[in-house]
């Protein structure tokens, strides 16, 4: 009869699974701050071309996801999906 892995195994319990979520996190971080530093467009006006409509505002980095961070009149917004683009600073 065929078990499941997680109903084997269990789930992570103890130092053994704090240790994994942490080395995880460790890991998103490095990678944000890569990309950080490879971001052209971050401090820069940009108009986002996204699914749910297009946003203008300052591009603010990339957070640990990947998306662009975008700091518009209405708060920082996330996007994953779309087309950045340059625009002339106001």
């Amino acid at each position: 009869m065929p078990v499941e892995r997680g109903r084997l195994a269990g789930p992570p319990h103890g130092r053994a699974g704090r240790g994994a979520g942490a080395l995880r996190a460790r890991g998103r971080d490095r990678r944000a701050r890569a990309l950080g530093a490879l971001d052209a467009l971050q401090g820069q006006a940009v108009r986002v071309e996204a699914p749910a409509g297009v946003v203008e505002g300052v591009a603010a980095g990339i957070d640990a996801g990947g998306a662009l961070r975008v700091r518009t009149a209405a708060g920082e917004r996330c996007f994953v999906a779309g087309e950045a683009t340059l625009r002339a600073a106001p």
